[in-house]
């Protein structure tokens, strides 16, 4: 009989499994911000980034993982910024993204006032959503295996039992991959563009012999990080 000790895969999941993480961040404990309940949300790819991002339809799909952890609180409402604009030239006919294209000026002044009826405006940059080499260096690990031995009792009874002895497996090495995100949120007042709560956060996450990094993976942690730590600025500034 073959197995893999406990410790054998601790061991084996542990082995390449390392994380790097770096984060500079703003609060201001001056502003208030009790009072927020609607917050614009805006996903971009700077220019200067764009050859750094794997996904260029993360300004589409991210901000859906980060209302979901918005939604946890009841009282926040999150609008995309896409929605926004849809809802502007619902109501006015003007169509922004082509009015910036002649008359940058008025554009941003249309925004500008409809924006004010939202209590805060969340922009999200994406400067790193890609994938770095990786290599996994070879291992050992020692896989139980057991041996029936045959022992005599101190009353001269035989009797056959199994007893566990380690054999030990050479891992081979191989090439993989590591994800690396960086994300720059700052969360702005509406009404005097007031700088409330900005975080910049780089991680990289290496591949082990089990689970390959996924970059999805990671920004989700760090979205979800920076929501959960401004859900818990907004609950204590309720209480000033």
């Amino acid at each position: 009989m073959k197995r893999i000790s406990i410790l054998a895969l601790v061991a084996l999941f542990l082995m390449s499994c390392t994380a790097f993480a770096q984060k500079t961040e703003y609060k201001n404990n001056q502003y208030n911000a009790g009072n927020i309940k609607t917050i614009v949300l805006v996903c971009n790819i700077p220019a200067q980034s764009s050859q750094n991002v794997i996904d260029q339809y993360m300004p589409l799909s991210y901000p859906d993982i980060l209302i979901k952890r918005f939604s946890k609180n009841k009282n926040i409402t999150v609008v995309k910024f896409g929605d926004l604009l849809a809802d502007i030239y619902k109501t006015t006919g003007q169509n922004l993204s082509e009015l910036n294209k002649t008359d940058p000026q008025l554009a941003n002044n249309i925004l500008g006032e409809w924006l004010k009826k939202y209590d805060a405006y969340l922009s999200v940059d994406i400067l790193q959503y890609h994938l770095l080499p990786q290599y996994i260096p070879p291992a050992t690990i020692n896989m139980t295996q057991y041996r029936m031995v045959t022992v005599t009792n101190p009353y001269g009874g035989v009797s056959t039992v199994s007893v566990p002895y380690d054999v030990p497996i050479n891992l081979p090495g191989f090439n993989t991959n590591s994800a690396a995100v960086e994300l720059e949120f700052k969360l702005f007042d509406t009404k005097n563009s007031t700088l409330i709560f900005e975080r910049k956060e780089d991680r990289v996450r290496e591949s082990d012999r089990t689970n390959t990094a996924d970059p999805k993976d990671v920004a989700k942690r760090i979205g979800e990080s920076y929501v959960g730590d401004l859900l818990d600025k907004i609950h204590d500034d309720s209480k000033k």
